[in-house]
């Protein structure tokens, strides 16, 4: 039985900065677009991303990568198309261990990389943006995947994680 208090949302719009706009139609022949998740819990309402800095309340944070962080928060508004069949408290599981920095960061040569999160924080980013990590989200938390948005650059990108070297 689905419970209508959790439910997930894909949403996705055209990135505004001109030079990423130019380069993703270069790349791509498409404007790119940047994705997040949003989902409801009971009367209460949220939006994961990744972002490229700081958010306006640390407590935002649940992980950080190089260059950027991943974010949680309560929103007002949901927007996006609904999700069929997405775990609520597993993608918020998984989100939390996408990029969580618990056991520090390996931010040096002393590092290998793994499909799985590690703890040591998220993918380097020059291979994932917002959209590979959404598109990882959906792919581990709900049953039927969402067709891939035009435009949603990095979003078949198979991110690797940080992980201490196992000589």
């Amino acid at each position: 039985m689905v419970n209508l208090n959790k439910r997930a949302f894909l949403y996705y719009e055209e990135v505004s900065l001109w030079y990423l706009r130019y380069i993703g139609w270069l790349l791509g022949g498409k404007i790119p677009v940047h994705c997040r998740i949003y989902w409801t819990n009971g009367n209460k309402r949220y939006i994961t991303e990744l972002t490229d800095g700081e958010p306006t309340s640390p407590e935002q944070v649940i992980g950080k990568g190089e260059g950027y962080t991943i974010q949680i928060r309560e929103v007002d508004v949901i927007k996006g198309i609904p999700l069929e069949g997405c775990n609520i408290d597993l993608l918020i599981e998984k989100a939390k261990m996408y990029a969580n920095c618990d056991k520090g960061t390996l931010c040096t040569e002393e590092r290998d990389w793994y499909y799985e999160p590690q703890g040591y924080g998220g993918p380097m980013y020059d291979r994932p943006t917002s959209n590979t990590y959404v598109s990882w989200l959906l792919t581990k938390t709900c049953k039927n995947m969402p067709p891939k948005p035009k435009g949603a650059v990095g979003w078949d990108v198979v991110p690797k994680f940080p992980g201490k070297k196992l000589d």
